[in-house]
């Protein structure tokens, strides 16, 4: 049985598109967050990072393999 894929993200799950620290993940996902205007709280998706890097969604499954 098929894993269903998350679609949420966490600030860690941003270290295949950063430098790899804790503080760079943080800052990216911060960034990622005001650039949508999302309300404190509300967490990223797949769908706004990929629409922030402008990839496609085979990249994007590519990324988190």
């Amino acid at each position: 049985m098929k894993k269903p894929q998350r679609k949420i993200l966490y600030p860690e799950d941003l270290r295949a598109f950063c430098a790899g620290s804790d503080r760079s993940c943080q800052r990216l996902y911060k960034n990622i967050h005001t650039a949508y205007k999302l309300a404190k709280g509300v967490r990223i998706t797949v769908y706004h990072l990929r629409n922030y890097f402008g990839i496609s969604k085979e990249d994007m499954d590519d990324a988190f393999k």
